[in-house]
């Protein structure tokens, strides 16, 4: 009970010092590219197990309504984020392997692999250490892998895949956490030690695609995985990785014969509302998520 109370308590210090501008700035998207040389080996995701494959399994996904989207100048995304004093996570995606895609029913398949990052204050007795991890974690610096990282007593994004139609075998989700210095004049309670954590998935399933045809065989199509959060634009601000570039595997690509995958990965940051919009209230605002949708062409 005292862990979850000092929990409390350090969000509620982060919940005083939350700017109110974080709404009223997250009106326009970001829209960047990130170009990669040829032949790029993915070393990333070594370590990745291969799980057992099983057969198809559909599920409903909640569609939000789409807003306009307009690029955004680095300067501007820098002075967004020096705004924001809740949550901001920094995800990178790899496009392991692009499946078939079916122009017929505007989908494709792909194997994805996405990490999230973001910093917290934890208390170390909530992470079920043990003592030599706690010795790497503290005094080596090290990384340590977690199996889980409970919601319950710790934030998280509440990730999840917009355009998700359907899922092949269970996706695999770790967690890695890394100790932070904390900053100049940063003042941390002593009951908790500053964190990233990163939040590792892999998912193999379809997904849903607009394909323009207008111009068939010669139309160049989007291919996109689009990850919102759970929690509304006030709270958490998704961005792409500028340390970690996202990538694509353009050796393993089902169809070859038909189409010719590019070699770089866009990333556009936009909001959609909840399906259940009160667009005819006049009193009530619809709420809005965030949403960073990676992007490669084919």
């Amino acid at each position: 009970m005292s862990s979850m109370i000092s929990q409390m308590d350090f969000k509620e210090i982060d919940k005083n010092n939350t700017s109110n501008d974080m709404g009223r700035q997250l009106q326009r998207p970001l829209l960047t590219n990130r170009f990669f040389p040829t032949g790029r080996r993915l070393t990333s995701i070594d370590d990745i197990q291969m799980s057992s494959i099983v057969s198809p399994n559909p599920h409903s996904v909640s569609y939000r309504k789409r807003r306009s989207s307009v690029a955004l100048v680095d300067p501007v995304m820098n002075s967004i984020e020096d705004n924001i004093t809740d949550h901001i996570v920094r995800i990178r995606l790899i496009f392991i392997r692009i499946g078939e895609i079916d122009t017929l029913n505007e989908k494709y398949h792909a194997d994805v692999y996405f990490e999230a990052r973001w910093i917290d204050g934890i208390r170390l007795d909530t992470l079920g250490l043990t003592a030599q991890q706690r010795t790497q974690l503290i005094d080596e610096s090290a990384t340590i892998r977690l199996n889980e990282f409970s919601p319950i007593f710790h934030w998280t994004p509440k990730l999840l895949i917009e355009n998700a139609i359907a899922q092949i075998g269970e996706p695999e989700k770790w967690f890695t956490i890394t100790k932070i210095a904390p900053k100049v004049n940063e003042i941390i309670p002593t009951s908790l030690v500053k964190l990233e954590i990163c939040e590792h998935r892999r998912v193999r399933g379809a997904f849903w695609q607009k394909l323009e045809l207008n111009h068939f065989p010669a139309d160049v199509q989007d291919l996109t995985i689009s990850i919102t959060s759970d929690h509304h634009v006030d709270t958490v601000l998704l961005v792409q990785d500028e340390d970690r570039f996202s990538t694509i595997n353009r050796a393993d690509f089902f169809d070859q014969q038909e189409w010719a995958l590019y070699e770089h990965v866009a990333t556009e940051m936009r909001e959609t509302e909840e399906e259940y919009s009160f667009e005819h209230e006049t009193v009530i605002k619809a709420k809005t998520h965030p949403v960073l949708a990676f992007t490669c062409r084919a």
